[in-house]
Order: structure tokens, then C-alpha cells, then sequence
């Protein structure tokens, strides 16, 4: 998973972890706070992936100059 990826799932595990959250908190039940508890540490480790992953750097890349044919010849 790239950095790009892990930030994507985050943010889709904190939207996930914000809904089970407030349902858990309006209605009392332990299985929308258990949801909550796992969808929060999903998108902790997912956001902590992505902190961590290298971002991508350009690579060198050595060139060479093209010859140019003379023009009697194609």
C-alpha cells in the first residue's frame, strides 16, 4: 500500500469511525461502540501507514544525445 492509498482509507475509516461513533453514542448500543472501537484503530493504523511510507522521489536518469544523421542519408 502507497502513501496515497493509506490516506484514502483513513479518511474512509474516520467517516466510518464518526458514523459508528455517534450511532453508538445516540443509542447506547455495545455493538455500534465495538465497530466504533474497531473502524477508530483501523483508520489509526491506516492514517499512521500512510505518515510512515515513503513518498515517491524522482529517480536520475542519465541521458544520452541523440546522433543526428547527416541529410543525404535518411
Amino acid at each position: 500500500m502507497d502513501r496515497s492509498a493509506a490516506l484514502r482509507a483513513s479518511l474512509f475509516f474516520i467517516a466510518a469511525a464518526l458514523a459508528f461513533g455517534t450511532a453508538g453514542v445516540a443509542s447506547g448500543e455495545p455493538l455500534a461502540e465495538a465497530a466504533f472501537v474497531i473502524v477508530g484503530s483501523l483508520a489509526a493504523l491506516t492514517a499512521a501507514l500512510g505518515l510512515v511510507a515513503p513518498a515517491p522521489q524522482p529517480m536520475r536518469v542519465r541521458a544520452q544525445a541523440r546522433r543526428r544523421l547527416p541529410r543525404d542519408r535518411f
